[in-house]
């Protein structure tokens, strides 16, 4: 038996793009994983029916993690099947607006930093007793590069990202005496279903030429 086998490791936004590659590699070590999603039910599905057709673990659960009663219901549902969440990689992406800064609303930029905050705050909340209790557990933030090299139309996620990466309230340093590792990490671009939506709006409505890897993608691609 290794350090991950038979762990139980929760993948929030976990129906696609990085989240369900995190969590097929995550069970392909051995863990047992819960796939969060919020409405891609049917991906969630397939990403677990993957998993178990590779001999893995997997269960789906619905839940909007900005929700403290929606975390608190998917919690139960874990520990009834397979007990306390030993494992957070906290994935989800929160909606947001993508269009440039002379345009937006404070509502626009604000809801997004609060939707960020308040589902890193609620889900760290959810999954820390177990880890204390414990004494053993790993948490994951991932971010985005959006948050040190911003790009057109996308201040609302790059703010937010980094706004929640510095904040005292999710600072790794601050779960060390807690749970045993807890860790950021900003992924480099992938061409996930959030990065089709964005090359898609830049080739449409930008006066700014796409980089080369996003024209070449939204020319192979189309937003799901």
């Amino acid at each position: 038996m290794t350090e991950t086998t038979g762990r139980v490791a929760l993948v929030t936004g976990a129906s696609s793009g990085i989240g369900a590659a995190t969590a097929r590699l995550l069970a392909a070590r051995g863990m047992r994983v819960v796939v969060n999603y919020l409405h891609s039910g049917t991906a969630a599905g397939e990403v677990v029916a993957g998993i178990k057709a590779a001999n893995g673990q997997a269960m789906a659960v619905q839940a909007d993690v900005r929700e403290a009663a929606a975390v608190e219901s998917m919690i139960k549902q874990v520990q009834a099947a397979w007990g306390g969440i030993d494992v957070l990689v906290h994935n989800a992406l929160t909606p947001y607006v993508i269009k440039p800064f002379q345009d937006m609303t404070w509502e626009e930029l604000g809801g997004k930093l609060d939707d960020e905050m308040r589902a890193a705050f609620t889900i760290t909340k959810a999954v820390l007793p177990t880890m204390t209790e414990q004494g053993w557990g790993r948490i994951i933030y991932l971010g985005t590069g959006l948050s040190r090299q911003p790009r057109e139309g996308m201040i609302a996620l790059g703010t937010a990202k980094a706004d929640w990466r510095s904040s005292p309230a999710t600072s790794p340093r601050n779960w060390a005496r807690e749970a045993s590792r807890s860790t950021s990490s900003n992924p480099a671009r992938w061409r996930t279903p959030a990065w089709r939506m964005c090359s898609t709006w830049r080739s449409k409505d930008s006066k700014w030429p796409l980089p080369p890897w996003a024209a070449w993608h939204t020319r192979t691609t189309s937003p799901r």
